[in-house]
């Protein structure tokens, strides 16, 4: 009776131990900072998990928490991009600040639509040229980033937008330079959403790359 008590007890000691354990525990992530994004640009995790931020590019970059924030003084850019019977755009590369305005004319002999994507490929708006000489203005670029402009369902005749922001940082976090290679890594230990943006040391008034981490 008395060895049956005991082995008993040894087992629910066990059963109790090994509940406790896998499956409660922090997660790591990972975020690849590349020249012209972060991948993922959005991450959603957990509470107590921790993201590392690694910097797969050839020049230098800063984590900052917080966001960027359009111009204070907005503009109708010039010149204006030219949409060319060749299946080319002039200029092919272009940059603005948020909430400036880009215009785009259409200079085919025939009807025009152009697709306007962000660094994931997510549709952002769709200009429908419907004669040739159309100028057609956009400013609805939602954050700072870096765009492609091209012709629908043709990636091969395109061109891209940078679009800067103000830099507004928050104090959640902040990481040290990023060297090619280098990393960074903090812990979320609260939910909800933290924006974040890559700090253009060059000229620290003005970036574009951003990111956020959805903690749940």
């Amino acid at each position: 009776m008395r060895n049956t008590i005991a082995l008993s007890l040894i087992v629910v000691l066990v059963q109790f131990t090994g509940c406790g354990g896998s499956g409660n525990g922090s997660q790591s992530a990972t975020v690849r900072i590349l020249s012209t994004q972060f991948s993922p640009k959005v991450l959603t995790i957990r509470t107590g998990d921790r993201v590392t931020w690694v910097n797969t590019d050839t020049s230098s970059h800063k984590i900052v928490s917080g966001t960027l924030l359009p111009t204070t003084n907005p503009q109708t850019r010039t010149p204006i991009i030219s949409i060319n019977q060749n299946n080319t755009f002039s200029p092919a590369t272009f940059q603005a600040n948020l909430g400036d305005t880009i215009q785009w004319q259409n200079n085919r002999v025939s009807d025009f639509t152009m697709d306007i994507l962000d660094e994931t490929s997510s549709l952002v708006a769709s200009l429908q040229f419907v004669r040739s000489g159309q100028v057609i203005q956009f400013s609805g670029f939602p954050t700072a980033g870096f765009y492609t402009f091209q012709q629908r369902n043709n990636p091969l005749f395109a061109g891209t937008v940078t679009i800067f922001g103000i830099p507004n940082p928050n104090g959640a976090f902040q990481s040290r330079t990023l060297n090619p290679g280098d990393s960074f890594t903090t812990e979320f230990n609260s939910p909800g959403t933290f924006n974040y943006f890559d700090l253009n040391e060059a000229d620290p008034n003005r970036s574009f790359i951003t990111g956020k981490v959805i903690v749940q």
